[in-house]
């Protein structure tokens, strides 16, 4: 056995109202509602892989705005990336050397 085994007591109290403890706890916490908050915020219910995929989702559309606002630069860049998320990044790096070098060349004007 783990824990050893334990007595309880229950004990049946009438009502709240005319009860010193009772009345010095809602006294107590009457006053805790008015007053800031001290301390370390409280754990909010959100899981860790929920807030990453809103950031990731929030970062995504922040540079395709990016991307898409650039109207006078970056022109043959983007031509040839229509979308920069995900698929283009995936499809970039599988490049080998020769085709990263041509697309490097088209982008800048510097070729080999």
């Amino acid at each position: 056995m783990i824990f050893p085994p334990t007595t309880s007591q229950e004990s049946w109290i009438p009502g709240y109202s005319g009860i010193c403890e009772n009345e010095i706890a809602n006294e107590l916490t009457r006053e805790g509602t008015v007053h800031q908050f001290v301390g370390p915020e409280p754990a909010l219910g959100v899981s860790k892989q929920n807030i990453k995929k809103k950031i990731t989702c929030w970062l995504s559309n922040q540079n395709v705005t990016m991307w898409q606002g650039l109207t006078c630069t970056q022109r043959q860049a983007q031509e040839l990336i229509s979308d920069p998320r995900l698929a283009a990044k995936t499809r970039l790096l599988s490049f080998n050397k020769m085709q990263s070098c041509t697309v490097i060349g088209l982008l800048t004007g510097i070729t080999p």
